[in-house]
């Protein structure tokens, strides 16, 4: 028998009866959970981890990604919550994007235009149609606002129908469901049909891609793809039409970008190869296969033990690091070039001194962590090498050096003067 009493309600609770019955303990649990979801299942196969971290879910590629699709799933769930809230529905969200979507895909293949039909009588009973207007070439931001018209017209036209008559949302919006994915069926076969199909296709092709079209002088609007065919001469002709402030632009971002591939590609080598290393051997452990377990161990202790001994080689060992300022006279790349011009006079006193000596970079001099260390600044400064010095114990190999006269040329015996370099 239930003993509760309409004087229940007013009753004091718990903080944690009083938090649970917050209305938005709700969504922000969902929230949490499906974040959770994403750093999990983002986690490499055969790894096993409850951290979500430790996937590719959250870092800066993940969050890039995950957040384009909920964007897009963002922006439909807002108008879908408020219609829910006011006690409506509309069934018909999922076939408007498909109608919507569709509708610039024909515009921006075919163009726009207003036609209107009218029955003839000449030569028989037939339709004809007259066009008012007609587009053929519709910029994207066109298609994007004539889309938007006839969205924004269906989507008045439903919710008049429901306020004028009475209808429940749900029956009127799934009767718009039904129409416009028919509607948007009807359309693509309509106009994406070759002369000798009797049915067109649902997919329209050969949609130019506006984020890769490029204006280029002489040549007008034409794509990324397409431009890098060009012959070399006119390439060459545009940069040297092109700013200096741009070549700037472009060959410090450039250099920026191959610093950082070079920099990932070997950590992530590094740690890969620790990795595979790290699960061979925890595999070889839970089949109970010791031995081989213990010379994977081994194995990895050298390496450890390796990196830990990598400075121990050498009596001395240099660091250069190149810390560039900004300076009226001399330019950003001087300055780079007159650290690896340190390493190489440190490296040619050296051996002339008689001692052994290598310049060599290897995976820590693109580490962070190494350049912090030393004192350097990971946003301006670069490490350009380290100068391993010592006392020679036997005499270095000779190296395969190449044929002189293929890679250099005397001028005045190999080039005439008034002679150019093709």
């Amino acid at each position: 028998m239930n003993t509760r009493t309409e004087s229940d309600r007013l009753g004091q609770t718990g903080w944690f009866a009083s938090l649970i019955k917050r209305p938005e303990i709700g969504p922000i649990g969902v929230m949490l959970l499906l974040f959770g979801m994403l750093g999990y299942f983002s986690i490499p196969a055969g790894e096993f981890s409850f951290n979500p971290f430790a996937g590719d879910g959250f870092n800066a590629l993940g969050i890039r990604n995950n957040f384009r699709v909920v964007a897009q799933l963002g922006i439909i769930a807002i108008g879908a919550g408020l219609l829910i809230i006011s006690g409506e529905f509309d069934l018909s969200i999922g076939s408007m994007m498909g109608f919507a979507a569709g509708v610039m895909a024909i515009i921006l293949r075919w163009g726009f235009a207003i036609v209107i039909p009218y029955i003839s009588f000449e030569g028989g009973i037939h339709v004809e149609t007259i066009t008012l207007i007609r587009i053929e070439d519709v910029s994207p931001l066109g298609a994007f606002l004539i889309t938007l018209c006839f969205t924004l017209a269906f989507g008045w036209f439903q919710g008049w129908l429901i306020v004028k008559s009475g209808i429940s949302s749900f029956i009127v919006t799934l009767g718009g469901l039904f129409f416009l994915r028919g509607l948007t069926e009807t359309i693509y076969r309509a106009f994406n049909r070759a002369p000798d199909q009797s049915a067109g296709s649902t997919t329209v092709t050969d949609l130019p891609d506006f984020k890769n079209i490029i204006n280029i002088p002489g040549h007008g609007e034409i794509e990324r793809v397409d431009a890098k065919s060009l012959p070399n001469d006119e390439l060459l002709k545009i940069l040297q039409q092109a700013p200096v402030e741009l070549i700037e632009k472009l060959k410090s971002k450039l250099l920026y970008i191959n610093e950082k591939v070079a920099a990932t590609k070997t950590i992530v080598e590094q740690e890969k190869m620790t990795a595979t290393l790290q699960k061979t051997y925890e595999s070889l452990m839970s089949q109970g296969r010791n031995e081989m377990a213990e010379k994977i161990q081994e194995r990895i202790e050298v390496m450890l033990e390796f990196e830990e001994r990598r400075f121990t080689k050498a009596s001395a060992v240099l660091c250069v690091i190149s810390k560039p300022v900004i300076h009226s006279k001399i330019p950003k790349w001087e300055m780079y070039l007159s650290a690896g011009a340190v390493c190489q006079n440190l490296l040619t006193a050296a051996l002339a001194l008689g001692y052994g000596a290598q310049w060599v970079t290897h995976w820590y001099s693109y580490n962070e962590k190494m350049l912090t260390t030393l004192g350097g600044n990971p946003d301006t400064d670069k490490i350009a090498g380290f100068i391993y010095i010592g006392a020679k114990t036997k005499q270095p190999n000779e190296r395969n050096r190449p044929d002189i006269s293929r890679i250099a040329l005397r001028y005045g015996l190999d080039i005439k003067e008034g002679q150019r370099l093709k």
